[in-house]
Formats: structure tokens, C-alpha cells, sequence
């Protein structure tokens, strides 16, 4: 409210005297409105699925009014007779996108618009697919104390699988790659790979690789501590303990 003031001349009949009267009035301003802007967030009841299995998105709308109504988009297409704030589905693939369009109540007063557009929820959807583990040694005829690396093959392990090696079902190592210089003939090793699949989350066995490792020979001559005279002739055996080429 403003207060201001005029003047206002008067003159009287008989004498030609202006008389200036200082006269107040009040003025009224009317202030700028303000509009609401309405807007709708949703969430997921997880990111991570499995093939088949359902998943609901909540929507929470602000400056909406009562009665807002809601539209589900899935990969920018709307999803037909879903007008509810809750959208539940079991027919998502890895990678899919859900939105929300919000229309606010037409009743409710002071809005700039009526019509708003959520944050876009992307989700992961996991195969049902079983993993399997192969392994390959770069050799597998050595000598005692030579390095052998193992390699593991995986497939359908997600995208952090979990490795452990054993050697005659004792764990020795938890990496892609596996590299032992103590292998012994016959030994066992397997590799059993857990994948990170939440619909798959049991441990897969690989083949299994024997190790193939040339025994050191041993020799034993016999006679042993013979006491021969001289001049006498004695046949001198060796026994040897495993393969040989030569000796």
C-alpha cells in the first residue's frame, strides 16, 4: 500500500485566493504470483533381476494435487493401461528404460503446468543360463619342478566370477590364471568357477588335468660293499627306477 498525495485548488467567491489543500490517497499494488511447477520421481524395487522375474517401479509425484494421473514409458513407447503410480512388470530385457509421464490434477490451482516427465530407471536382467569352466595348461610332460600355467575358460560367469584351483581338491590359487612349479606326477587339478549371476550363484567344475611328470631316476648297484680278492672277477648289477634312455 502506498500513500500519496494531490493538491486540490479551492477558490473562494470573493476573493480570487487559490488555497493549495495537501489531500492524502491511497494507492494499491498487487504483488507478482507465483506458479508451482509439478514433477515425479521414480524408483525400482532393484536394478538387478533375473530372466522372468518381476520388478515394480514406484512413482512420488510433488505439486500434483489429489488426483494426479500417471503414463508408463518403457524405451520411450508408452505401456498401455498403466495409469496407477505403481508400474510392475516381468517382461524386461538388460538394458531396458522405464519413465513416468505425471499429469497433475486439473483442479489443483496455482501451477505453471500441468505435465511432467520422471528420471529414467534402467535395469539389468540376468540370463538363466548355467556357466561352465574350461582349463588348458601350457604343458603337461615336465620334469620335476617345472612351471605349469593354467588358464580357465568361462562362459556365461557374469561380469566378476569367482575362481578357486585345487590340486588334488586342495585350494592353491583364485585367479583367471594359475601357475604351480610343484607338481607332483599325478596330480589333480580342477578349476571351480562361481559366477556372480544372482540366478546362478552355485560353483561349476572344470575338467580336470593329471599331470603327467617324469620321475628323477634312482640307481642301486649290487652287489653292495662286496669285499673281492684280487685277481677275482665280479659281476656288478644296476637296478634303475624308472625310465631311462641311457646310462
Amino acid at each position: 500500500m502506498e500513500l500519496l498525495y494531490t493538491f486540490i485548488l479551492l477558490k473562494q467567491k470573493r476573493a480570487a485566493i487559490a488555497i493549495a489543500m495537501l489531500v492524502p490517497f491511497i494507492a494499491f499494488t498487487t504483488p507478482s504470483k507465483t506458479f508451482l511447477i509439478p514433477s515425479v520421481k521414480i524408483v525400482a524395487s532393484t536394478l538387478d533381476l533375473c530372466k522372468g522375474a518381476t520388478i515394480s517401479f514406484t512413482a512420488t509425484a510433488t505439486n500434483a494435487g489429489a488426483n494426479p494421473s500417471y503414463q508408463w514409458k518403457k524405451n520411450g513407447v508408452i505401456v498401455p493401461n498403466e495409469t496407477k503410480d505403481i508400474y510392475s512388470t516381468a517382461d524386461l530385457g538388460t538394458g531396458d528404460a522405464i519413465q513416468c509421464l505425471l499429469t497433475a490434477d486439473p483442479l489443483f490451482p496455482g501451477l505453471e503446468t500441468y505435465n511432467a516427465a520422471s528420471n529414467t530407471v534402467i535395469v539389468n536382467v540376468y540370463t538363466n543360463a548355467q556357466p561352465s569352466v574350461s582349463i588348458r595348461a601350457t604343458t603337461n610332460n615336465i620334469c620335476p619342478g617345472t612351471p605349469v600355467q593354467f588358464s580357465a575358460d568361462v562362459t556365461n560367469g557374469g561380469r566378476n566370477p569367482v575362481y578357486v584351483w585345487k590340486i588334488n581338491d586342495q585350494p592353491m590359487g583364485f585367479q583367471p590364471d594359475f601357475t604351480s612349479s610343484s607338481l607332483n606326477n599325478n596330480d589333480k587339478v580342477i578349476c571351480y568357477v562361481t559366477s556372480d549371476n544372482p540366478c546362478n550363484p552355485f560353483p561349476v567344475a572344470s575338467n580336470p588335468i593329471v599331470i603327467n611328470a617324469k620321475l628323477l631316476p634312482t640307481i642301486n648297484i649290487q652287489p653292495k660293499d662286496t669285499v673281492v680278492p684280487a685277481g677275482t672277477q665280479l659281476q656288478i648289477n644296476t637296478l634303475i627306477s624308472t625310465d631311462y634312455l641311457s646310462f
